[in-house]
């Protein structure tokens, strides 16, 4: 309960971001967490060409708004990618400290959409040196055969990365009490899956004319 402002959000904290399992660690599936805040349609412009093709990123409507209305923020500083209308930047979660969804009656520092405002907190060093190293492996090991193919497709989906923190500790002005401290994260992603495709590709009866087959009129052979 927030008593000095009228602004309605939800906090997400670092322990969920971090628990909570992720299809894809998009830390946009976690919006879905918060009141007011459904999936959005599936096939919607948002979820087409920005996050449906980044990662498993999940498009989400706050109170009734389209998808495309949302803004977002990372450390205050927009990133919204405008052309399509998803985050332009997104995280790995191992960097998120947390974040916040404004839903409604923002204050005057957000506002520029009219969906929900969701602003990034990344992670900072700590008076300890902290870090973690990963990967997580998706693979066609007890992928079905498609009923079409005489074997499975083939599918590698592998995101790995590390990231760490700690203290910068300078001699010469150390006092017992770190003031500054760093941290980097990265991580990487990797993706190959081949594409299935069928045509229909002339037989020789048609390259020498006879096109008796086709199953429509041809009304120009040529």
């Amino acid at each position: 309960l927030q008593t000095h402002d009228s602004q309605v959000g939800t906090l997400v904290e670092n322990r969920r971001i971090v628990d909570l399992p992720l299809n894809g660690r998009n830390f946009t599936q976690l919006n879905l967490l918060v009141p007011g805040v459904v999936e959005g349609v599936p096939g919607d412009y948002v979820d087409t060409y920005s996050l449906g093709t980044r990662g498993s990123g999940t498009s989400f409507a706050v109170n009734g708004q389209s998808a495309n209305y949302n803004e977002y923020l990372l450390d205050g500083v927009p990133i919204k990618e405008v052309q399509h209308e998803g985050p332009g930047l997104s995280p790995s979660v191992d960097a998120i400290q947390e974040f916040r969804v404004q839903t409604s009656n923002y204050d005057a520092q957000f506002g520029t959409e009219a969906g929900g405002q969701i602003n990034l907190v990344t992670k900072s060093g700590t008076n300890q040196f902290h870090g973690d190293a990963y990967e997580f492996l998706r693979n066609d090991a007890l992928d079905a055969r498609n009923f079409f193919l005489p074997n499975v497709t083939p599918y590698r989906w592998t995101q790995f990365g590390a990231s760490g923190g700690g203290p910068v500790v300078l001699p010469h002005v150390y006092d017992g009490h770190n003031r500054t401290f760093f941290f980097l994260g990265y991580q990487g992603f990797r993706f190959r899956q081949p594409a299935n495709t069928y045509y229909r590709v002339p037989t020789p009866a048609n390259l020498a004319g006879d096109l008796s087959d086709q199953a429509g009129q041809i009304y120009n052979p040529y």
